[in-house]
């Protein structure tokens, strides 16, 4: 049975091929600058990191949720239902006992990867063990069988026994539990983490699914959390009707996500088992006060727009589209939900990938059209030459070539400024390297790394203090870096001021750099961190190891801010003095050009007024050129995205309609 149409591949498809298009116009653009000669690296590398966004780009939804809340029966009623049994594991008593990722790789093989508990012996991040496909054990699925693919899932479910010294040394036990245990043996999750590669049309897509279990998982791992979490675009908190907002649910609310969302855009609260609160068993409508005081009384406690809350029957929904039965669809609120979610994640990934599309796409443009205005420069002054020598004058000719060597004398002495310059830039600019390297993300981090070294956690207002310091000296070094970039750009202003001067350059005062972005990022890093470090978070397990692990991965992503700064340092550096390097270039080649001609009409090779029409041919190719720019970026940039119908749900309405569309005919066939 296919898989029949759904909000998700509808708008995952529209995205896509709208994605296609802008890709087959920025690879146009770019050729159409290839063969001009006006594409140089910086311009090359904006395109490239486009068209590489557009083609790779993913779109991650997370599922967190205490066992028994229905988190599994959710994800199987909105991508699996079409197998017609569970595929994600959903059986009481067997719980999840690390996350797993549900995404497509057509460059692996299909199948489950399983990296082993074992590997929590060694301090390395998750992204790090990604990179070793030989730690992860591969199990293969049978694509043509659902048992298949259920009971490889199901593998994250499996413990094994150890002794409590094993279980110590993996930091999955603190030392008061091992005490306590008889025989000195503990049952711990036999995988940290699962990868599913599988084909399923929305993952093909670029949709990935990350399923997180509870604080039983959440807490043997704080670091996984920390890791996966930020690269999610949505987060569904799972909770039940029947059990609402119990204890467990706050705690793994306030531990795993609500200061753990620094890049997350949307996040809902599902309250799953609705049809607990139906009136009768022929599901002809829901009790909507009842369901509304619930959805309002946990938004006032998670402290979140009651909107975000929203109703479903995740095990009725799956049931509706398995028996094609529309009014239980209509119902079970599953519709609903899946509208928001596909509204909330697309319309935000295409407005961050338009946002960046016309700003790397407009300062190719101001690039691409100050290098025309540069030609056309230096054709009108040929062009002006050639006027003045008209009846071949020999004084004029003369006249013309006394000019040429003092512009040439003048030239040379632009040129040493220019390499002077560059040389001045790129010292700057390894010194900024240097301030955003590894080495000194590790120094400031320190201190830290010495306190979780420590067989026991630090004084809760010490470890604060050394926090805090180590992000004080953090924000420094991106401040200082700030700081540098303007002196930069303020020495190369001084001197591209001089060359305009001389006549023989048409430059741009360089914009300033901007880390703000990076600064923000690295205050989130450090607000969604200080809870997981909080000892109340890992006071079972092993300080040292957990300490160990949760300051790598802190380490790592504080390790991706300065890396995305100092990459974004290297390309304004590059864009500045590529402008530069091109009307050096353009300069050189109008030298040339102009003195073989000169020497072709001494030698009567060509006539003046063939080569005045030459010039003017030249000029009227390159002013088209100036309005092919201008159509080609309009082209691109004009490209809309795809929009959601206009019977979408608005998000202030969401819990309005999801209580009331019981009660309503169907607005959204079961299988559009």
């Amino acid at each position: 049975m296919t898989i029949s149409a759904s909000p998700f591949k509808q708008r995952l498809g529209q995205d896509g091929q709208w994605r296609e298009r802008l890709l087959q116009k920025l690879r146009t653009f770019e050729r159409w600058l290839a063969d001009r000669g006006l594409l140089d690296m910086p311009s090359r590398q904006r395109l490239q990191q486009l068209q590489e966004k557009a083609i790779s780009e993913k779109i991650t939804v997370a599922f967190v949720a205490e066992p028994g809340r229905g988190k599994s029966a959710l994800i199987n009623a909105l991508f699996f239902w079409h197998y017609g049994q569970n595929v994600m594991p959903s059986v009481p008593g067997k719980l999840a006992q690390c996350p797993m990722e549900l995404t497509w790789n057509p460059l692996r093989a299909v199948g489950i990867y399983l990296l082993p508990i074992a590997t929590r012996q060694q301090t390395d991040t998750l992204a790090d063990w990604r990179q070793r496909e030989n730690a992860w054990v591969h199990l293969p699925l049978d694509l043509h069988s659902a048992d298949s693919v259920a009971t490889a899932i199901a593998c994250v479910t499996e413990t094994v026994r150890v002794s409590g010294e094993q279980a110590q040394l993996w930091g999955l036990r603190s030392q008061g539990e091992v005490d306590d245990m008889p025989a000195g043996v503990v049952d711990v999750p036999k995988w940290r983490h699962a990868v599913v590669n599988f084909p399923h049309p929305l993952l093909k897509k670029g949709l990935v699914i990350l399923d997180i279990p509870g604080l039983h998982a959440i807490g043997a791992e704080p670091e996984q959390t920390l890791e996966l979490l930020p690269q999610a675009q949505a987060v569904v908190f799972m909770l039940g009707m029947d059990t609402g907002l119990a204890a467990s649910d706050l705690s793994l609310w306030n531990h795993a996500l609500l200061t753990h969302l620094d890049s997350i855009g949307l996040r809902l609260v599902v309250l799953n088992k609705a049809d607990l609160m139906w009136e009768d068993a022929q599901h002809q409508g829901m009790e909507h006060m009842a369901v509304r005081q619930h959805c309002e009384s946990v938004a006032q406690t998670l402290q979140i727009p009651v909107a975000h809350v929203v109703p479903v029957a995740a095990q009725k929904a799956r049931t509706a589209r398995v028996q094609r039965d529309s009014s239980l669809w209509q119902a079970s609120g599953l519709g609903r939900l899946e509208a928001i979610l596909v509204d909330g994640l697309l319309d935000k990934r295409q407005q961050l990938f338009s946002s960046l599309l016309h700003r790397h796409v407009l300062q190719v443009q101001q690039h691409v059209a100050q290098q025309l205005q540069v030609r056309i420069r230096h054709n009108t002054q040929q062009a002006i030459e050639m006027a003045d020598l008209q009846g071949q004058n020999k004084q004029a000719m003369y006249s013309v070539r006394i000019r040429m060597a003092r512009e040439r004398q003048v030239f040379e002495t632009s040129v040493a400024q220019v390499r002077a310059a560059r040389a001045q830039q790129q010292k700057l600019l390894n010194k900024l390297f240097q301030q955003l390297g590894t080495s000194a993300v590790k120094k400031h981090l320190h201190a830290l790394a010495e306190a979780v070294q420590q067989p026991v956690p630090p004084h809760a207002r010490d470890w604060d203090w050394l926090y805090a310091q180590a992000f004080q000296h953090l924000q420094q070094v991106l401040q200082a870096s700030q700081q540098q970039a303007e002196a930069m750009r303020t020495t190369l202003a001084q001197v591209l001021e001089r060359l305009n001067q001389s006549g023989h350059f048409l430059l741009d005062e360089p914009t300033p750099p901007d880390l703000r972005e990076f600064c923000n990022d690295l205050q989130k890093i450090a607000d969604s961190h200080r809870a997981a470090f909080a000892h109340g978070t890992i006071a079972a397990l092993q300080w040292r190891e957990s300490g160990t692990r949760l300051l790598a991965t802190l380490g790592m992503r504080v390790r991706s801010v300065f890396e995305a700064a100092a990459n974004e340092l290297e390309l304004w550096s590059k864009t500045n003095m590529a402008s530069l390097d091109v009307q050096l270039r353009a300069r050189r080649q109008n030298f040339v050009a102009r003195g073989k001609t000169l020497t072709r009409i001494q030698q009567a090779d060509v006539g003046l007024e063939k080569r005045l029409v030459q010039i003017r041919q030249r000029f009227d190719a390159l002013k088209q050129d100036e309005r092919l720019l201008h159509t080609m970026v309009h082209a691109v940039l004009q490209a809309p995205p795809p929009q959601m119908a206009a019977d979408a749900v608005p998000q202030g309405h969401i819990v309005a309609e999801a209580t009331a569309s019981a009660a309503e005919p169907s607005q959204q066939p079961l299988t559009p």
